[in-house]
């Protein structure tokens, strides 16, 4: 460190004669301090200080006149006006990783470089990503992409639920009857269909009891159509729905969304309004992830 002193060149003015500057050169920096003016230290003037230097062979001090400077890291004025505009448009997280990188300690740099790595290849994957769909793009074009996208989403929908008809004037017309239950399926429900045809309170009383059927098919038991050709088929649906209730409930099955059944049952076999199909469509959690087919 190189040290120059200043004196003020005014040596007739009494107040300016004594004015003085240091600076202290270092490999990085400038450092400056004065005596005068705002910068300078008050202590300078209540006291005196003094710096003894001895000489050791004869093992006499001399004594010398000394005063305090308070040492501020000098920015060079010629510093272009670009490169501050530049430090000035950084965001706060840029600034702060120039403090790491100037001053941090060794985890602090090591955490930096890391998260660095990883927003390049963070950059170099989003690049890859961008030119692989600019080339689908070229290939096969905007419109067949769209027209893909559509299809696609016409194949999600249908694995959870049956083919929507939105232009459907009825409620059970939305999703149609054929499309949950076959023809084929459905006359095959006939004969395990039987244990619900003409039940008694008694027996559903014993079923309670015995928990063989799910607590909703027990509730509707309890009103069942009068006429022969909507109690089988009410019967038919119970049984077929009470299958799939017991389905979901298997551990080594894939979980499905479990008010769905409730919602196809309602759609088919009770003929619930529109609007309030609508209302439990959107309060159910499959109504929170899927479109709402009940709105137009």
């Amino acid at each position: 460190m190189n040290f120059t002193l200043y004196r003020n060149k005014d040596i007739n003015n009494p107040r300016k004669k004594n004015y003085t500057i240091l600076n202290a050169e270092t490999d990085r920096l400038s450092y400056v301090g004065n005596n005068f003016g705002a910068g300078a230290l008050k202590c300078n003037t209540l006291c005196r200080y003094f710096v003894g230097v001895l000489d050791e062979p004869s093992g006499q001090m001399e004594v010398y006149n000394a005063e305090l400077f308070n040492m501020q890291p000098l920015i060079s004025d010629d510093v272009a006006d670009n490169d501050l505009s530049e430090y000035l448009a950084k965001s706060y997280r840029e600034k702060v990783d120039l403090c790491i990188e100037a001053f941090g300690t060794n985890k602090q740099r090591k955490a930096l470089n890391s998260r660095r790595m990883n927003e390049v290849r963070k950059e170099v994957l989003n690049e890859a990503v961008i030119k692989a769909a600019e080339n689908v793009i070229e290939t096969k074009g905007v419109a067949a992409l769209i027209h893909d996208a559509a299809e696609d989403e016409k194949t999600d929908v249908s694995l959870v639920l049956p083919p929507c008809h939105e232009d459907a004037k009825k409620p059970e017309d939305v999703y149609k009857f054929e499309d949950i239950i076959s023809p084929a399926e459905y006359e095959a429900l006939q004969a395990p269909a039987t244990v619900f045809m003409n039940v008694t309170a008694a027996d559903i009383l014993k079923m309670t009891e015995e928990k063989s059927y799910c607590s909703f098919v027990l509730d509707e038991l309890k009103s069942m159509p009068l006429d022969e050709k909507g109690y089988d088929h009410k019967a038919r649906c119970l049984w077929f729905f009470d299958c799939l209730v017991k389905l979901n409930s298997q551990k080594v099955v894939k979980k499905k969304r479990k008010d769905l059944f409730l919602l196809l049952y309602q759609v088919y076999f009770c003929r619930v309004d529109r609007k309030e199909l609508a209302n439990n469509w959107q309060q159910s959690k499959i109504g929170r992830l899927s479109p709402n087919p009940f709105l137009k």
